[in-house]
């Protein structure tokens, strides 16, 4: 029981880490990529506010996963938790 524990705690926490890093990624090429359909285009006026995006949601499933994955790597690795 130890041992899944430990292994599902580390996959919630790389989990994580990928939501939050893909979440960080994507808020940065967004407006680029809009500034490259808007070049393509030619058509209106560019604005990087309008290809910003809000990532509340995947962060705070991220962060969820990150605690909940150290909880669990902290149960397991503590001892209370028996075999």
């Amino acid at each position: 029981m130890k041992k899944v524990i430990y292994i599902f705690g580390s996959i919630e926490i790389i989990c994580g880490l990928l939501l939050l890093s893909t979440a960080a990624i994507l808020k940065e090429v967004f407006p680029l990529l809009g500034r490259l359909a808007f070049q393509v285009a030619m058509t209106g006026s560019f604005s990087p506010d309008n290809y910003s995006s809000s990532f509340f949601t995947v962060t705070v499933v991220g962060i969820v996963f990150l605690v909940l994955g150290g909880i669990q790597l902290l149960l397991a690795l503590s001892g209370k938790i028996k075999e």
